[in-house]
């Protein structure tokens, strides 16, 4: 995690701005998050589009597949559970993308924890957050509030995008282009993360610091 000109960055993916996506478990008024399967990975529920203006994620299944590569993080509760965690599962290649914290709570007296987590993913696989419990209590997955919408599950995307480095230097038209749909054009490389037009507008770097690296557009 690092702050470039003001602005959060968790690996490549731009965190200080608003997520291109936003995925919820949502539930109606008084409605608990349920009880979890204990000693298991378990998909999540995932039921909800809350933000997608440019269309780049879909919903099936409790699954959600991007468009573009990106980055996403989540967070999902558990109640009266003394360990419980999260992961993000690539469904499509049967492989953990990423791994979220331990969240623990208690049953004497009764309280509620949160696991969260970060990862990268890929365009066209099919993601899913998935849980571990160590206990199924009822209402482990969160007790309601009977105030509105209950939510019990978020998971944030944002996309990343790529730029042409012209003699090592990024080269600023380029970056303020849309994003490109897929891979890098001909002749297109993806930019490192510690560098970018409005940040470092002279920088040199070798070639070897151009590969295998995303940023997000300021």
């Amino acid at each position: 995690m690092m702050v470039r000109a003001g602005r959060l960055y968790v690996g490549s993916a731009r965190v200080g701005s608003a997520p291109d996506a936003v995925m919820e478990d949502q539930k109606s008024s008084g409605t608990g998050g349920g009880m979890p399967v204990a000693t298991t990975w378990t998909t999540h529920v995932l039921n909800t589009e809350v933000r997608d203006p440019s269309i780049l994620v879909s919903i099936s299944s409790d699954q959600f597949t991007p468009t573009v590569n990106g980055w996403v993080e989540w967070e999902i509760r558990s109640y009266t559970i003394s360990s419980f965690g999260s992961r993000l599962q690539n469904i499509t290649d049967g492989t953990t993308a990423g791994m979220g914290m331990l969240g623990n709570g208690n049953n004497g007296p009764s309280s509620g924890a949160t696991s969260t987590g970060g990862a990268p993913v890929v365009a066209s696989k099919a993601f899913a957050i998935q849980y571990y419990a160590s206990t199924a209590p009822a209402n482990g997955l969160g007790l309601a509030l009977s105030q509105g919408t209950e939510v019990y599950a978020r998971v944030k995307f944002w996309r990343t995008k790529y730029a042409r480095i012209i003699d090592g230097v990024v080269d600023s038209t380029s970056y303020d282009l849309p994003y490109f749909e897929g891979g890098p054009e001909p002749g297109w490389t993806e930019v490192p993360t510690m560098f970018s037009p409005a940040f470092h507008s002279t920088v040199r770097v070798s070639p070897a610091q151009c590969q295998r690296r995303l940023v997000r557009q300021f």
